[in-house]
């Protein structure tokens, strides 16, 4: 008798898992570097408890470039990874279909810095030739909005050597070393630098102006990506971590700079909280109200990486993005 109990009351925790309330639904997750502030809506949704309240129970893989989330989702290790729409872009001209089903950003707030002395000798991309420039990692969304300005500049890839410093307190160590002449990088590392006068921002998609010159507007920036396997398999899981998302933008969307920081784990600003306030006045327009990725951004993207980037394969860009998810269905 106590043994069919047993059993009973094992299949019914076993169904109770299911149901809304009870039990998670795990989740991994891949992001390249989450304290950039173009990953921000995720550590909002995080610390506000909207994965929670949704029933995912997350476990989270933060690599030092996006170009590794990525590795690690195609390769199956993670349901999810936090990165561009270039990466789709990119892969599906490959014949490797992956898909954006949220949108974080409509920019990166990616900043050419460089050193003092040679942000004041700075006039055009051709200055570039022969610097030593950090970025994030080979790959990354930093890494191809230096290669857009190396075109600009009628420079070949070679001229400019890219040196992977990765993100966080390591990329500022490396900056203020002296071992590359100027970064590619996005805010909170960005303002620290101008701050310290480590370097001089001579290139700033932060502004709307920045934007136009260097994609000639907004793209699909920061994106949720997923493959169609995960999609089938995982639909009201993927569903749910998208509404998860749409609720932290939506939060971000009403509260002040100062409302934004005071959730953010210390560890994003350090000894800079100031800083990191003003540098979310400066980008708060840029992320997303709604979690849609519009056709006109995720066209301009394509241009983008067809114009200067090294695609060279003509592809259908609808089919590298999914707004059902956020729709909810």
């Amino acid at each position: 008798m106590r043994g069919n109990i047993a059993t009973f009351l094992g299949a019914l925790l076993v169904g109770l898992s299911s149901v809304p309330g009870y039990g998670q639904t795990s989740m991994s997750v891949a992001v390249g570097g989450r304290n950039f502030m173009s990953f921000l809506p995720f550590t909002v949704a995080l610390e506000q408890g909207y994965f929670k309240k949704e029933g995912l129970d997350l476990k989270v893989h933060d690599f030092a470039g996006g170009s590794r989330s990525i590795e690690a989702l195609v390769g199956n290790s993670v349901d999810v990874a936090l990165g561009a729409l270039e990466h789709a872009i990119f892969l599906h001209a490959k014949g490797i279909d992956i898909k954006a089903v949220a949108l974080f950003t409509k920019s990166y707030g990616a900043v050419l810095s460089l050193r003092p002395e040679l942000a004041k000798k700075y006039k055009s991309p051709k200055d570039l030739s022969g610097l030593k420039i950090g970025v994030t990692a080979p790959g990354s969304s930093m890494a191809l909005a230096l290669d857009i300005l190396i075109s600009k500049g009628g420079l070949q890839q070679s001229d400019v050597p890219k040196i992977a410093i990765g993100g966080g307190s390591g990329a500022i160590a490396q900056a203020k070393s002296g071992k590359v002449d100027g970064v590619v990088l996005t805010d909170p590392i960005i303002s620290i630098l101008e701050h310290d006068r480590d370097m001089i921002p001579v290139v700033d998609t932060r502004t709307e102006d920045g934007m136009k010159y260097l994609y000639g507007g907004y793209i699909a920036a920061t994106t949720v990506l997923s493959t169609p396997k995960v999609i089938a398999e995982k639909r009201p899981a993927i569903r749910a971590f998208s509404k998860a998302i749409v609720s932290a933008l939506q939060w971000m969307g009403s509260a002040t700079p100062q409302q934004i920081t005071a959730i953010v784990p210390p560890s994003f600003y350090g000894q800079h909280r100031d800083l990191y306030i003003e540098s979310l006045k400066r980008i708060h327009g840029l992320y997303s109200r709604d979690g849609r990725i519009e056709p006109q951004i995720a066209t301009n993207s394509y241009k983008v990486l067809s114009q200067y980037g090294k695609l060279k394969e003509d592809i259908d860009v609808t089919k590298t993005y999914d707004n059902s998810l956020i729709d909810g269905k």
